[in-house]
């Protein structure tokens, strides 16, 4: 993971985010959304890790991603222009392309913070859902102070 890290925000990337992100079973669908918007100068500034720390099943509500989305303004306007509610239905998450990530324990995903993404749903216990845990970390690029991300390290 090192040199792929390496590659998208170099050595003298700043961490700014690490936590534990926690979905319970019966968590609903996660609208999608960007952590920062689609700029025309396409600079990425923020690079997110999620690491899955148990293996990830489609009951337990894998992360949703829309691969290229990181790059289509447009599609980021058309999103905005959605409610909450509407953002995270069947329509919207096929409309845009959302793709399901399930994945073996330790396995990461690097992931450009302008990506439409989002939780599953997760669900209930009697159905197969169990808590579900991803580590994620967040680089930010040298010179960069993207718009949209909340940097809970300073």
């Amino acid at each position: 993971l090192g040199p792929a890290l390496e590659e998208q925000v170099s050595e003298e990337a700043r961490l700014v985010e690490l936590s534990c992100l926690i979905s319970d079973p019966g968590a609903k669908q996660q609208p999608l959304h960007p952590d920062t918007p689609a700029t025309e100068s396409g600079s990425p500034g923020l690079v997110t890790v999620f690491t899955a720390l148990q293996p990830i099943s489609r009951p337990m509500g894998p992360t949703v991603v829309c691969p290229g989305s990181h790059k289509n303004i447009s599609a980021q306007e058309e999103l905005f222009k959605l409610d909450m509610e509407a953002r995270a239905s069947e329509p919207a998450l096929e409309n845009f392309g959302s793709e399901v990530v399930c994945c073996s324990a330790g396995s990461s995903l690097l992931m450009d913070s302008r990506l439409l993404h989002g939780g599953g749903a997760n669900l209930a216990a009697g159905e197969g859902g169990m808590r579900r845990r991803l580590l994620y970390c967040t680089w930010m690029l040298p010179g960069t102070a993207p718009a949209g991300s909340t940097y809970s390290i300073r």
